[in-house]
């Protein structure tokens, strides 16, 4: 309760927090990028919090990076608390970054389903493939 509200305090998987929204697919391939806070970092175009509330965060769409401007109004409760996904230690990254794919698909209800390859692809860019393992 006494940390600051930030963007980014040391971002790590144990973050993530899936909210109300079935965004489990790409929160999940967040939380593996957050392994690696580098390839975080390089979908967060604004790395520091803006006071003024507009924040830009790039994602892959259909092979091509594509700059999403947000604003920091969050979805929230009658309790103020979030509906959606949230980030431990009062972070705004994981919230942002859910609201940047749902503003670039049109809505949260578009991202409401997925998989983790389609997640793992908007954000690193980099095609994703699926294998099946089958012991035998």
């Amino acid at each position: 309760n006494h940390l600051p509200v930030s963007l980014f305090l040391d971002p790590s998987p144990k973050d993530v927090i899936q909210g109300e929204l079935g965004t489990c697919w790409f929160l999940s391939a967040l939380a593996l990028l957050a392994e690696k806070p580098f390839l975080l970092l390089n979908c967060m175009v604004s790395q520091t919090y803006n006071p003024l509330g507009m924040h830009q965060v790039r994602l892959c769409r259909r092979g091509e990076w594509v700059i999403v401007q947000i604003d920091d109004y969050l979805p929230c409760d009658k309790n103020n608390q979030l509906v959606f996904s949230y980030g431990r230690k009062k972070q705004f990254w994981v919230p942002f970054m859910e609201k940047a794919l749902a503003k670039m698909y049109g809505s949260y209800e578009a991202v409401a389903r997925g998989a983790c390859a389609e997640g793992l692809q908007t954000l690193t860019g980099e095609p994703c493939e699926v294998l099946y393992l089958q012991l035998g």
